[in-house]
């Protein structure tokens, strides 16, 4: 009809209404309670639409208006229970629609659905939890990216800590980032002495830093958080803030003015927030953070499994403690050059961690045991990541010919 955009904005609002602000409403045709009322509030926009569109009455009178009486008025909406002046559309509906057709297909019987929808969420889910730990095809925007939990730290939370924290994901809202730095600030100038900017280091994620002294101000600002210890001047018990059950404890060393904790969290970085807390109590945060800004943490995946790994791991049921071994004489090379591609058996960037989900993983190449009984069988949070290892392997291939690769060896479980 070669209405302008201006003028069907106009006529639109003219049928479903529209909002002058979050308290006023001018109502629409579809606000009508009677056919009556519709019929006289479209008899009254006569000559206002023909001036803007002409023909456009006559084409709603014939194709629109009796669909508009029997389905969309007031009174019909409230027998639907819809009788909000908010609108309800299927928009979200025919969105998420669309994409389970894209995942699923069409025509499928109800228990194949079922399925094919349980993996689309389980994908969904994934892809979350795949871009917390910054692995996987998607990122956090950077008003966001303090909800990014680096992977050595993931790896050692356990399935309480994770599932918390995918619902603090989940809760996230716009300006979310704002709040919680509004929140942090106004923790550190009540209780903290120090900023978190005032740590120097690089070897910690800005986010993790800011984390930890908002954690630290929430502690200090509950009533007997942080306690002194008993004849110990320069050591405390500050509460967890995962567990309340249970606390930490924190010493100062006056000669180095190193503050330290036995969480493992400390283990990972050298600083956490119940070091923090208790170093602001006892008055020494800024010798803490000095001494920290010299002692660079040179982060190992080693650490990251061996803060909470048991003290038998790795170890067979016939092994026993009274066991030596004889040293040899062969010294074993750390280094291997494989096709002109220079491996150091020995360095830490060898390591990386796996998920199990979607992979063929199944067994410890060390020691044989088995993760699963088969691919699809997913192990509980946090038994469903691993540590694999680039080895070099030598191979005889079908013509007879040796050959040196590279490959990936599952090494153990985290836990």
């Amino acid at each position: 009809m070669g209405v302008s955009l201006h003028n069907r904005s106009l006529i639109l609002a003219d049928i479903f209404g529209k909002s002058e602000s979050a308290s006023i409403k001018i109502l629409g045709l579809v606000d009508s309670l009677t056919h009556a009322e519709f019929d006289i509030k479209v008899n009254s926009l006569k000559d206002k639409w023909e001036n803007m569109s002409p023909g456009f009455l006559k084409w709603f009178k014939t194709y629109q208006e009796e669909t508009f009486k029997q389905t969309m008025i007031q009174t019909i909406r409230s027998e639907a229970d819809l009788s909000s002046l908010e609108w309800y559309t299927t928009n979200d509906n025919e969105s998420i629609n669309n994409a389970m057709q894209k995942v699923c297909g069409k025509n499928l019987t109800l228990p194949k659905f079922i399925t094919e929808a349980k993996d689309y969420v389980e994908s969904q889910e994934n892809q979350l939890k795949m871009a917390i730990v910054q692995e996987g095809n998607y990122r956090f925007k950077g008003e966001y990216q303090h909800l990014e939990v680096p992977m050595q730290t993931w790896a050692t939370w356990t399935s309480e800590q994770r599932k918390r924290h995918i619902a603090k994901v989940n809760r996230c809202k716009v300006q979310q980032k704002e709040i919680v730095n509004v929140v942090a600030e106004k923790n550190q100038n009540i209780c903290i002495s120090q900023p978190a900017e005032s740590c120097t280091f690089s070897d910690v994620p800005a986010s993790v830093l800011t984390d930890m002294w908002s954690k630290a101000g929430d502690i200090l600002l509950i009533e007997h958080a942080v306690c002194k210890v008993p004849g110990q001047q320069d050591s405390r018990r500050v509460t967890s803030m995962s567990n309340s059950k249970t606390s930490h404890y924190v010493e100062y060393t006056r000669k180095s003015g190193r503050v330290s904790c036995d969480c493992y969290m400390y283990k990972l970085y050298k600083i956490c927030q119940h070091a923090v807390a208790g170093a602001e109590d006892i008055g020494v945060l800024n010798l803490f953070i000095t001494w920290r800004n010299r002692n660079k943490n040179n982060f190992t995946l080693t650490a990251a499994v061996n803060s909470t790994l048991p003290s038998t791991a790795g170890k067979k049921p016939t092994d026993k403690s009274t066991w030596k071994r004889h040293k040899t004489s062969n010294a074993t090379a750390t280094v291997t050059t494989v096709d002109g591609i220079v491996l150091d058996q020995s360095a830490e960037s060898n390591y990386i961690f796996r998920f199990l989900r979607n992979t063929r993983i199944m067994v410890c190449y060390g020691c044989g045991k088995k993760f699963r009984q088969n691919i699809m069988e997913v192990p509980e949070e946090p038994q469903d990541i691993v540590i694999a290892r680039k080895e070099f392997r030598q191979y005889v291939n079908e013509a007879g010919l040796f050959k040196n690769v590279i490959q990936e060896r599952i090494c153990s479980l985290p836990y």
